[in-house]
């Protein structure tokens, strides 16, 4: 079981994409690589070793817009550290590989932080192999959601949902990553996902991206871009550089 949490999580997104991707990659070949090569390099039958360079699609203010989203992130893996070894126990049985996302209702930060301890009973009755997203009814008043997705980790992994809406990330994360050189011999390609922020509508980002894809793929790294939806784990976009 691989043990850093980052890797872990981007091999185990890389895995789902594969199955949904169709693409007939040989067992056992995926692999991380460190920079400055692509993420992950694998081998697809018909096109040999490729290299993916994986990019999550999140807006960054999503990702951090206030100091009270981290600090409640941090109390939640704080909790978790310093509970009862009973309560311990029983987290690790339910959620010990998950990677738990908790959406709030429209409460106040102090609302938010008390719920913490709730949420844990809540999880700690939960199946070992319950995954997707719950609603409970026992956590209406402060709690939306929790998204509970399964990966190969040491877990369990704690995130919040940020106040406020988000805007659309896909461009500018793809051309983040259009404006890097990478080190490898073989073909890449680009995996960008949508993991913690839910999917756009087409209309909001598929244009802008394909006007984009139009004027600059001559100057791309990568010989294709996938776009990937981890919460319906299907393919939502993909482009190939024309020849």
């Amino acid at each position: 079981m691989v043990t850093d949490r980052h890797t872990a999580k981007e091999l185990a997104i890389f895995n789902r994409f594969a199955v949904a991707s169709g693409l007939a990659i040989v067992q056992d070949s995926v692999e991380k690589r460190p920079p400055p090569e692509p993420d992950i390099l694998c081998n697809v039958v018909g096109l040999g070793d490729v290299a993916f360079e994986l990019v999550e699609l999140i807006d960054e203010d999503l990702a951090g817009r206030s100091f009270g989203q981290l600090r409640l992130k941090s109390m939640f893996e704080e909790s978790f550290e310093t509970c009862a070894p009973s309560i311990k126990a029983a987290l690790l049985s339910t959620i010990g590989n998950a990677l738990v996302h908790v959406t709030f209702a429209n409460v106040g930060l102090r609302q938010r932080q008390s719920s913490v301890v709730d949420v844990f009973n809540f999880l700690r009755t939960i199946d070992s192999d319950c995954e997707g997203t719950l609603t409970p009814e026992s956590l209406a008043s402060t709690v939306e959601s929790i998204r509970v997705a399964r990966l190969d980790i040491v877990g369990p992994c704690f995130d919040v949902d940020a106040v406020g809406c988000f805007g659309d990330p896909t461009l500018g994360s793809i051309q983040g990553k259009w404006s890097k050189r990478y080190e490898t011999p073989h073909r890449r390609e680009l995996l960008a996902y949508y993991e913690l922020q839910p999917e756009l509508p087409n209309e909001l980002w598929r244009p802008t991206l394909e006007s984009f894809l139009q004027q600059h793929w001559s100057s791309s790294p990568f010989q294709r871009l996938w776009v990937y939806d981890c919460a319906t784990r299907r393919i939502v976009y993909t482009a190939e550089r024309p020849q």
